[in-house]
């Protein structure tokens, strides 16, 4: 096909370098070159890379360069018109991005494709196969719209994961669990399904949105005021990417990434005293325990020195439910605020903590566990969303037990209720995806390394930092019922959501016995479904994610019964043990079914 006559050298003004002519060169060193492309093509990349510079410079300094391996190619296709480009690489000041670095710079990587995806009806990546790994292609062979093939899906998937949490396999296939996760997202951002094309941009402009926020707040520069700077071990300044993943959450199979790091300001003050006569002590013996002494108590047991077997191992306080010098979740304490619903969590908390307030565990991969309902650091559902429902409730009482941590709107930083440590003049941003710094395996769909690194910055080892959490939460929860209203508020909360997520679930695959998603279901089966859910267990053997498996034990004859089956190992014992908290509640839950309309049981 006859080569355009027009030709760029500059994207919006930036020096675009031909990065191919060895092997070595690949996104590390270019070469002047003329670019062949159509003038309006040309047009299109300027605005393209435009968009990208004012995404990007603000978290990383001018775009300097720009790799790229061609546009105009004589064969046939888009790039046989001069209206196809392939982006191997963009290098900022303080960034450099290589399109075959996809795995472990994600975050970036997905917001230039959404960009991209906004602006270009073919937009093919490193997933579309093994000839796009290295770079991502762009061209105007079709218009801009939502679909459903799979290069698209396989974007869609990507994002709705990493951004949004949610629980699906990314494979291409456009089936119901990828639809349904889609179309919560968009109910969140008030798109309609299928979207049109101004819809279809609303999604990728808030892909764009949520990568900024996670990348803006991995790259806070200390000379700014901003209190944190992440080195990793090459010269290049990026966010402790939360991609570098172990293949099962439950499986640890070695430090999956290697940080050095300069300590964050505003991390947990070991010589602060929040009570008068504040003192820890530890004994030795056959296990090591730890107590915490006030002028108001003596002797407040905070647990022990727990290694899990794994491989490697995961070490740290436990603190078990079994202990009597605790306060324990009394369903008749909290119907009268919240009605069926307290007596809903009681299964939930006896198999997390034996409804024990006061339970602590820093021992396994989550870094830090509290509560009778077993809030957990490394999600930001669980103990994060109950540390901003304790710092709006109660601010008082949280800026004396830990004065370190504050919301947004409390420091004027961020977002409302952003979680953020301070000290020194300085405020950290710990409510993003990042990788823990010990080291240790992690999964990157929920990862919140930071805010695990507050609370327990080595999960190999007993430290002073969980030791100093864990009394400082231990006097808080024993001496606050204002508190414990808040944890059983919270917990609450998360059973209603779960449920009202399971009932949409059930209506939309549309299970023969349930034409009415869970609306007039009995308590016992949603209770079932509910601690599947917050758990996330999952049938490891069949394949399956927690929704499917879900579904699966709801389309049987006796779904009761199928829950306790679910999952393998210690997890199956665990479907084994709700099921009998569930039956032995029989007299309270007898007759009690799942109104939608009002959100209750009646």
């Amino acid at each position: 096909m006859a080569r355009p006559s027009n030709f760029f050298t500059t994207l919006d003004g930036i020096l675009v370098q031909y990065d191919r002519i060895g092997d070595e060169d690949y996104g590390n060193t270019g070469t002047d070159y003329k670019f062949y492309a159509t003038d309006d093509f040309e047009d299109q990349l300027d605005d393209f890379i435009a968009e990208i510079r004012i995404e990007t410079e603000g978290l990383y300094g001018p775009l300097n360069k720009i790799f790229s391996a061609g546009t105009y190619v004589d064969k046939p296709g888009r790039h046989g018109l001069g209206r196809a480009f392939d982006l191997d690489a963009l290098i900022w000041r303080d960034r450099k991005l290589v399109f075959d670095q996809q795995p472990v710079q994600k975050p970036l990587y997905l917001m230039v494709q959404a960009i991209a995806t906004k602006r270009f009806g073919y937009v093919l990546g490193y997933n579309y196969d093994a000839a796009h790994k290295d770079h991502l292609h762009v061209d105007d062979g079709r218009t801009v719209k939502f679909r459903t093939n799979f290069s698209v899906t396989n974007f869609m998937q990507e994002c709705l994961i990493l951004f949004w949490n949610k629980d699906i396999v990314r494979d291409g296939e456009w089936g119901f669990f990828t639809k349904t996760a889609f179309q919560e997202v968009l109910d969140e951002l008030g798109v309609s399904y299928p979207p049109n094309q101004n819809g279809w941009r609303e999604f990728c402009d808030a892909v764009i949105d949520e990568a900024r926020f996670m990348l803006g707040a991995n790259t806070l520069d200390v000379s700014r005021g901003d209190g944190y700077r992440l080195e990793l071990d090459t010269d290049e300044r990026q966010e402790a990417d939360p991609s570098l993943a172990m293949a099962d959450e439950n499986a640890p199979t070695g430090p999956a990434i290697a940080v050095a790091q300069t300590r964050l300001a505003g991390k947990v003050d070991l010589t602060y005293a929040p009570m008068p006569g504040w003192r820890i002590t530890s004994k030795s013996g056959a296990q090591k325990t730890w107590s915490l002494s006030t002028d108001s108590f003596a002797d407040l047991y905070l647990g022990y020195d727990f290694e899990f077997k794994s491989d490697p191992p995961f070490r740290g306080l436990a603190r078990t439910g079994q202990v009597e010098q605790s306060q324990f979740y009394d369903a008749t304490d909290y119907r009268s605020a919240h009605g069926a619903w307290a007596d809903f969590i009681v299964p939930t908390g006896r198999c997390e903590s034996e409804s024990n307030f006061c339970v602590v565990n820093a021992w396994d991969r989550a870094g830090f566990t509290i509560g009778f309902f077993q809030m957990a650091a490394h999600t930001g559902e669980h103990m994060a969303q109950l540390l901003r429902d304790v710092w709006k409730t109660m601010p008082e009482e949280a800026d004396l037990f830990f004065p370190e941590l504050k919301l947004g709107h409390q420091i004027g930083k961020g977002k409302p209720d952003e979680i953020f440590a301070v000290g020194s003049g300085s405020a950290v941003s710990l409510d993003v995806l990042a990788a823990p710094s010990d080291g240790l395996a992690y999964n990157p769909k929920y990862y919140h390394g930071r805010f695990m690194d507050f609370f327990n910055e080595r999960r190999d080892r007993v430290d002073e930092i969980e030791i100093a959490c864990a009394a400082r939460w231990q006097a808080w929860v024993q001496t606050s019922p204002a508190l414990r209203e808040v944890i059983v508020s919270n917990a609450v909360a998360i059973a209603r959501k779960n449920v009202a997520a399971l009932h949409r679930l059930v209506l939309a695959a549309k299970l023969k016995g349930y034409p009415d998603g869970l609306h007039g279901i009995g308590m016992d089966i949603c209770a079932a479904a509910m601690d599947t859910k917050h758990h996330g267990r999952r049938n490891r053997d069949k394949g399956q994610s927690n929704d499917e498996s879900i579904l699966n034990s709801l389309d049987t004859k006796a779904p009761l019964n199928s829950f306790r089956f679910i999952d393998t190992g210690w997890r199956e014992e665990r479907s084994e043990r709700v099921v009998k908290e569930i039956r032995s509640l029989k007299s309270i839950f007898a007759g009690k079914t799942y109104d939608a309309t009002r959100g209750t049981f009646g």
